[in-house]
């Protein structure tokens, strides 16, 4: 991995990069009970019907569940004119 890090990230194989985020990031965390289990990633925008993680869910029907998002909405436009002035 040391190799990958002075040069340009994109330069190294996708499947390695894959490798490197999953099965590294659980190593370098101590969760060797994630072993041989990787997270299907995949390459460019897609949209996610369902996911649950760790048990609660975390997407239902392509929209998020753990977010109230009108209200973050709101929010953001509300920072947004701020720091526009």
């Amino acid at each position: 991995m040391s190799s990958f890090v002075k040069g340009n990230p994109l330069d190294c194989p996708r499947v390695r990069r894959l490798e490197i985020a999953t099965l590294g990031g659980a190593r370098v965390l101590g969760r060797r009970e994630c072993g041989g289990r990787v997270a299907l990633l995949l390459a460019g925008p897609c949209r996610v019907r369902d996911l649950i993680v760790e048990g609660p869910q975390v997407v239902r029907d392509g929209q998020r569940v753990t977010i109230d998002l009108p209200l973050v909405v709101v929010r953001q436009n509300r920072l947004a004119r701020a720091l526009m002035g």
